[in-house]
C-alpha cells in the first residue's frame, strides 16, 4: 500500500555537497533551504526533497514531477493527484512516505520531553501511558509522532486542541516503528477521505 524511505545522517553536509545538491532543487525549495538557520534543518530540506524525488521515480517512475509546496496545507503533485506523499524530519534524519491513498508520516526523536507539553498536548489517556511507562521520553516520543502523522494523513496538521486526538483510540490506523532513537509513525488509510 505504501513505501518509506529514510535517510538517517550522522554528520552535517560539507559546503561542497551542499552546492552540489542545491542544483537539484527547484527555486522555492532552495531558497527555503538556505533561509534555515540552523545546520540541521537546512540539510534536511536539501536531503528530504531528494529522497522525494527518488521514491517518486523508483516507486511511481516519475522523473522530474512538479510538486508544488503550499504555505500552508500539503505537499502535492498537481499533475498526478492519484499519488500521495508525505515528509517529516528529525535531528536524526530524514523520510518520505509515497502511496496510492492519502497517508501521514512522521520522525520523532526520543529526547526529554516537558510536563506542560504533555499537559497542553496528550489526551488523558496518553497522559496515563506516558505516566506509566518504564521509559516515559520514549513513550512521549512515540505518542507525538502518531499524533503528527495522524494529523497529516488528514491535512489538519498541528492545532490548537490537540489532546482531543486520542492516539491510543488510532492504534489500529498507525503504523510505529522504533528504529534507532526515534520513533517512524505512519497514518495510511484508503478509506480516509
Amino acid at each position: 500500500m505504501y513505501q518509506l524511505y529514510a535517510l538517517f545522517h550522522d554528520r552535517p553536509l560539507d559546503v561542497s555537497e551542499v552546492n552540489a545538491y542545491l542544483d537539484f532543487l527547484p527555486p522555492q525549495r532552495r531558497e527555503r533551504a538556505l533561509r534555515c538557520r540552523g545546520v540541521v534543518d537546512r540539510d534536511n530540506c536539501i536531503l528530504s526533497y531528494l529522497l522525494l524525488r527518488h521514491a517518486l521515480k523508483s516507486r511511481f517512475g516519475l522523473h522530474d514531477p512538479v510538486i508544488e509546496f503550499p504555505q500552508r496545507g500539503k505537499p502535492f503533485l498537481p499533475e498526478h493527484a492519484d499519488i500521495h506523499f508525505n515528509i517529516s524530519h528529525c535531528r536524526s534524519g530524514c523520510m518520505v512516505g509515497v502511496s496510492a491513498v492519502p497517508i501521514g508520516v512522521d520522525m520523532q526523536d526520543i529526547r526529554a520531553f516537558s510536563p506542560r507539553v504533555v499537559e497542553y498536548c496528550c489526551s488523558e489517556n496518553e497522559r496515563k501511558c506516558i505516566g506509566q511507562s518504564t521509559q516515559p521520553d520514549a513513550e512521549f516520543a512515540r505518542i507525538w509522532a502518531m499524533k503528527e502523522s495522524w494529523l497529516k494523513l488528514t491535512g489538519n496538521g498541528i492545532s490548537s486542541n490537540m489532546s482531543a486526538l486520542d492516539t491510543t483510540q488510532l492504534a489500529n490506523h498507525i503504523e510505529v516503528v522504533r528504529l534507532r532513537d526515534c520513533y517512524i509513525a505512519v497514518a495510511c488509510d484508503p478509506n480516509y477521505k
